[in-house]
């Protein structure tokens, strides 16, 4: 491809982050004596470095690459996905977190296990593995898209060096590594976010009003359609999908195992 046109900085920087993944894999591993520990970090890491974990998790790829598109193209009917969050997180904090920590244990499927069985464990264990191994394709495509155009580099050839570098992570530091790095993480997106909006914002000719207007004037200020269509997207479809879509992350509960009691 000849359109890339990254600074070596640039390249410095990915190198860096990714040889940082590795390393926080690496480091973690020497802590990782038992099941507990793995999956939970015997329960040892604070509340606030776990909700910016869970927050980090929501935000993808797809999140930084489609939303805007989407927002640029069309409007923010997506951006109505966003607005169930505070509703569902609310719930979980309430209920859910509590009846997992104090009945559930270490596994949901260790508990589906107790209470129904094990086909019931591996059932739900298998299905939660097919969907979101169909979901990381679309995040790691994405990812290795925006990547393969800015650096010149094969899209396979990216996924699997980013493949490989999360396995590691993952496999061999256990949640007390992902945790971590996802906090790092999670303040360099919030942190390159906001400057691309204020970049956005006042890098236009008259500032945030010449903004709105311009959205304005191409309809691209408004959340509808507001009609029930189900072969595209509307205002209500969109807001049932993402209210299953938080009700069934199981690792958003199993992130709140490692909290200290």
């Amino acid at each position: 491809m000849g359109n890339a046109h990254l600074h070596i900085i640039d390249y410095v920087i990915i190198a860096v982050f990714l040889l940082m993944t590795v390393y926080f894999g690496l480091s973690f591993a020497k802590k990782q004596g038992s099941t507990r520990e793995y999956f939970a970090a015997s329960g040892k890491i604070p509340s606030w470095a776990i909700g910016f974990s869970i927050l980090s998790t929501l935000i993808s790829s797809v999140t930084f690459l489609a939303y805007p598109g989407e927002g640029y193209s069309s409007n923010w009917i997506l951006l109505v996905q966003g607005l169930m969050v505070p509703i569902v997180l609310l719930s979980m904090i309430w209920f859910i977190v509590p009846l997992y920590r104090k009945v559930i244990g270490l596994s949901t499927y260790e508990y589906f296990e107790k209470r129904f069985g094990s086909f019931a464990r591996y059932y739900s264990s298998l299905g939660f593995v097919l969907t979101h191994f169909s979901k990381m394709g679309t995040v790691f495509f994405l990812l290795s898209l925006a990547l393969a155009n800015m650096t010149g580099a094969n899209t396979i050839v990216i996924i699997c060096i980013i493949g490989v570098v999360i396995i590691v992570l993952a496999l061999l530091g256990g949640i007390e590594a992902v945790i971590w790095l996802d906090v790092i993480q999670g303040f360099m997106l919030f942190g390159c976010g906001i400057a691309c909006l204020l970049f956005i914002l006042y890098g236009v000719k008259g500032g945030p009003a010449e903004v709105w207007h311009i959205a304005k004037i191409n309809h691209h200020t408004g959340f509808g359609p507001y009609n029930f269509n189900f072969t595209k997207s509307y205002f209500g479809r969109g807001k049932k999908r993402i209210s299953c879509k938080y009700d069934t992350r199981d690792n958003a509960d199993d992130n709140t195992l490692p909290v200290r009691s």
